[in-house]
């Protein structure tokens, strides 16, 4: 299970029991895991790349970790945010990931979020106006994602402030929690917040924990190659999501348990 940003291994922490023992949570003990939730490269206690690295070169130490360190035959992955797309590049690179499940997906034909136009055929007006109404919301709320694209070592110096760096991360927590029904402080305890924000400033992660940002930039590590497919067992989590709606349309194609590795 792998987190993204500006959250860390411990957001993933709560899930551990129920998957390790399904028999206290009303479930059958025969369906228990072994679960791994590495600290990714740039952030809290991980060793931290000298130059900034994208989601395709971080599936490959994720994939080196689970199979060659940790000894694992096969393992099947989750992801959101940045390990959505991790996710995704370890189940269309690496033979050993048996399945994947994402909260969000790696697009096709250089596709990025809030492009209008695909490019992959024709757009039905419904689409579009979804297209460009997303388009509309990451120029207002993505400001963020631009600046640590870009420049992420300027934004990198928050962390000498500990509020500032609280400012900067608690923020994005906000903006994308479902606050429809529950007030944010509802959603994340105080402890929760500062757990995350800590993590990242008391192991000086802060700022190598933004070049993920840059990294996907230069390996257009978001967007598979043209015409490819992750061909590995797959399932999307479609979450009601405040700013970029899951995607409308799936393309089913033939047995999906026909591309699930044998070991």
């Amino acid at each position: 299970m792998l987190h993204g940003w500006p959250s860390t291994f411990a957001s993933l922490l709560g899930l551990v029991d129920p998957l390790v023992h399904p028999d206290r949570h009303g479930g059958n003990a025969q369906d228990a895991v072994d679960v791994v939730i590495p600290s990714l490269p740039w952030t809290a206690f991980s060793e931290s790349p000298d130059t900034p690295i994208g989601p395709r070169a971080m599936a490959g130490r994720i994939d080196r970790l689970v199979t060659e360190v940790l000894g694992y035959d096969f393992y099947r992955v989750h992801g959101g945010d940045w390990s959505g797309y991790i996710a995704g590049w370890l189940g269309y690179e690496h033979r050993r990931c048996a399945a994947v499940d994402v909260t969000g997906s790696l697009r096709d034909n250089g596709l990025r979020a809030g492009v209008v136009d695909p490019g992959i055929g024709e757009v039905s007006p419904a689409d579009r106006a979804r297209n460009v109404a997303t388009q509309e919301k990451l120029q207002r709320s993505f400001a963020y994602f631009q600046q640590q694209s870009y420049r992420p070592t300027t934004i990198g110096y928050f962390s000498d402030s500990p509020v500032g760096a609280a400012q900067w991360i608690i923020d994005t927590y906000y903006l994308w929690s479902d606050r429809r029904n529950r007030r944010f402080e509802q959603i994340y305890t105080m402890d929760q917040l500062l757990t995350e924000v800590m993590l990242y400033v008391a192991t000086d992660s802060f700022s190598t924990g933004l070049w993920v940002y840059e990294g996907a930039y230069e390996e257009n590590g978001s967007t598979l190659p043209r015409g490819a497919r992750v061909e590995r067992l797959t399932a999307f989590s479609a979450l009601p999501d405040p700013l970029v709606p899951p995607p409308t349309r799936t393309e089913p194609r033939g047995d999906p348990l026909a591309t699930v590795p044998r070991f």
